[in-house]
């Protein structure tokens, strides 16, 4: 939807909107250094990096040092420290609970 907007998100947001009979929660992966958009994990409480305590960052999709292949891995920030998980983005949602503001 170039002639409407870059950000996927806000198009598939609007894709629901107009054309998607059941709604769907949007789960889009954002780990980026330096700016990113906003994310759906970003209303969840994330894990604490136990290093150097920084809220970690979903990773979808990965593959680690000695090549096997990970559906997700926690990711700090800060000090680049990677866990890996078996768990899918789905189990994940299931599991953190909404931050409250």
């Amino acid at each position: 939807m170039p002639h409407v907007t870059n950000n996927i998100t806000t198009a598939f947001e609007i894709y629901q909107e107009m054309l998607a009979e059941e709604a769907m929660q949007t789960m889009i992966s954002t780990l980026q250094g330096g700016q990113r958009e906003p994310s759906f994990f970003d209303m969840l409480e994330r894990p604490k990096c136990p290093e150097c305590g920084v809220d970690m960052r979903l990773r979808i999709d990965t593959t680690d040092a000695d090549g096997k292949h990970w559906p997700t891995a926690w990711v700090c920030s800060k000090c680049l420290a990677e866990y890996y998980s078996e768990k899918t983005p789905q189990e994940w949602v299931e599991e953190l609970h909404v931050r409250e503001e």
